[in-house]
């Protein structure tokens, strides 16, 4: 493959996966390119070093969904940008994948956890200011549910806050690793 065919298929490939500043990165290669000419690189090395334009092209499409992932509000757009990410990269789809199902399953235990405990904890306190007085067990047993339903909410909330901060915590982690995925890809191609 000679310089023009290599820069040929690199554009068409990152028109395939509609990559956005096709141009912008065709300059980037091209001075990689020249530079590397200029050096004393025979025109096959430097296009080894490069790397094939399918790679570049689906490491630059990675990071355009990571950036479409961090800018995401909707949960269901994460799962599915993870899911694209992950086909991109059969090997990060068999690293990765393990560890997200344990991970996630875990917060989707703990958050239905707290969930069930707000709701078990505000029918305790209500339970205790309005139906122990009926049922004969006094007005300071009702307090006592009632105080000891506010005490499990109180120790809720504050369990609600904590996942969120895992949650968080977990989902940045799992984006720096995505970025430094596509990073190390684009190293490896000669792209940075």
């Amino acid at each position: 493959m000679n310089k023009q065919e290599y820069f040929l298929e690199l554009k068409k490939e990152l028109q395939l996966r509609r990559v956005k500043d096709v141009d912008s990165i065709l300059e980037d290669y091209q001075e990689h390119y020249a530079a590397a000419k200029e050096s004393g690189k025979s025109e096959d090395e430097i296009i080894k070093k490069m790397g094939l334009p399918e790679q570049i092209a689906k490491a630059f499409e990675a990071e355009a969904l990571i950036q479409k992932v961090e800018n995401s509000q909707n949960s269901l757009d994460f799962f599915s940008i993870l899911g694209r990410l992950l086909i991109l990269a059969p090997l990060n789809f068999f690293i990765v994948i393990g560890p997200v199902i344990v991970l996630g399953s875990l917060l989707i235990a703990a958050w239905s956890i707290a969930g069930t405990t707000s709701v078990i904890s505000l029918v305790g306190m209500f339970g205790g200011l309005f139906i122990s007085p009926l049922a004969a067990l006094g007005i300071w047993v009702g307090f006592g549910i009632f105080f000891l339903g506010l005490g499990f909410l109180s120790l809720t909330l504050v369990g609600f806050l904590l996942l969120l901060k895992l949650t968080k915590l977990l989902f940045q982690l799992l984006v720096s690793y995505l970025k430094w995925n596509v990073n190390f890809v684009l190293k490896k191609e000669g792209a940075v």
